[in-house]
């Protein structure tokens, strides 16, 4: 049945006709429950650290650093686990280059990318 999985009201048949996946998921994000706004918010803002992570990949190519597939999902991970609130905020450095992930004041998630360059002489 296609029902929001958090209050079961089942969704717009013509809404979720046009939208790709299950109609679980369909109805779930065009239902107007609270829990479902919730969760419409979080799937755009991971969607979003999906972006900002494919940014930061090509930000670390072009500075010569390459991100493997394990180090990017890693930082995902981190990234969801910010927007969740399970973790107030995380940063990793990855050669030359540092990303930052921290919750705003409005409760929106901070992406941070800095490229340090740095000379050290011994004499």
């Amino acid at each position: 049945m296609n029902a929001c999985k958090f209050c079961k009201q089942i969704g717009n048949l013509a809404e979720i006709m046009q939208t790709e996946g299950n109609g679980v998921e369909a109805a779930t994000l065009n239902c107007n429950c609270h829990e479902a706004r919730q969760y419409q918010a979080r799937s755009e803002n991971i969607r979003r650290l999906g972006e900002a992570l494919e940014e930061f990949k090509e930000y670390s190519s072009t500075h010569n650093i390459k991100l493997e597939k394990s180090a990017v999902q890693m930082l995902s991970t981190i990234g969801a686990a910010v927007i969740d609130r399970q973790v107030c905020k995380n940063s990793m450095t990855f050669g030359r280059v540092s990303i930052g992930f921290a919750l705003s004041g409005k409760g929106n998630l901070l992406i941070t990318f800095k490229y340090a360059e740095a000379q050290k002489f011994e004499i």
